[in-house]
């Protein structure tokens, strides 16, 4: 998880390998990513929030027994677009 260091909104990563930035304000989810082919293992925002650094490897959920080397092992960029993290508009948010 990590939380954009200009909008307040955070993305979560899991192990359907998807990604979804999230609202805590107005309590919503605001944006899902297509899946990366593999968990998401880890997640952090430039210090600008202009860039999204992700993790894609195996997660260890089944154990090491598991563990293969042909699991997918990949550090990726996405540069984010303002109305990818930016808040959901709703009354609540106008207070």
């Amino acid at each position: 998880m990590a939380y954009h260091p200009v909008y307040g909104t955070f993305v979560t990563g899991g192990s359907d390998g998807t990604m979804s930035v999230w609202d805590a304000v107005a309590r919503a989810r605001t944006k899902t990513f297509a899946s990366a082919g593999g968990p998401i293992t880890a997640t952090a925002f430039n210090r600008d929030g202009k860039l999204l650094a992700y993790a894609v490897s195996y997660d260890w959920n089944k154990g090491y027994a598991f563990n293969s080397p042909e699991h997918v092992n990949k550090i990726m960029i996405h540069p984010v677009a303002d109305e990818e993290v930016k808040r959901k508009t709703t009354s609540i948010n106008r207070r």
